[in-house]
């Protein structure tokens, strides 16, 4: 069996492959009780990877907390704290605001990101990709780049 990220660097027999010299960086983002380790995904994040700080960051989120809820339930996951995630997330448009993102995070922060993680497909494929194996289909919904 394969991993996501084996699959992700594998795509070139089932997506198109970003042109010699150009790579796609995708992370997850995870909510829970972050400081004992527990977490659930709730997020993908993709752009192409050493354009610039106006690069576009694709993402799409999950529309169903109702699993996080029940996992976490002292997490504020069905109160404001949920909110204040998904605000945080969508307002992430480009790499600038992504890095803007990571270096205003803290130990109080209610989600953080995955490891940047590399990938041969486009952003959009990425996306398309990383959200099929990190996120439950049910629960997702569309967020804009």
């Amino acid at each position: 069996m394969t991993t996501p990220q084996e699959r992700l660097l594998a795509g070139r027999d089932r997506i198109p492959s970003m042109p010699e010299g150009r790579s796609c960086r995708y992370v997850v983002a995870r909510f829970g009780y972050l400081d004992r380790d527990e977490h659930m995904n709730i997020g993908v994040l993709a752009w192409e990877h050493g354009v610039g700080p106006d690069t576009p960051v694709f993402q799409q989120l999950i529309d169903d907390w109702s699993r996080i809820i029940q996992a976490f339930p002292k997490s504020g996951a069905d109160g404001w704290v949920r909110e204040e995630v998904i605000q945080r997330l969508t307002a992430i448009k480009t790499y600038g605001d992504y890095q803007r993102t990571l270096d205003k995070m803290g130990p109080y922060t209610p989600f953080e990101f995955s490891e940047e993680k590399p990938s041969i497909a486009f952003p959009e494929d990425t996306l398309a990709i990383g959200v099929e194996h990190f996120l439950a289909p049910a629960e997702v919904a569309a967020v804009g780049s």
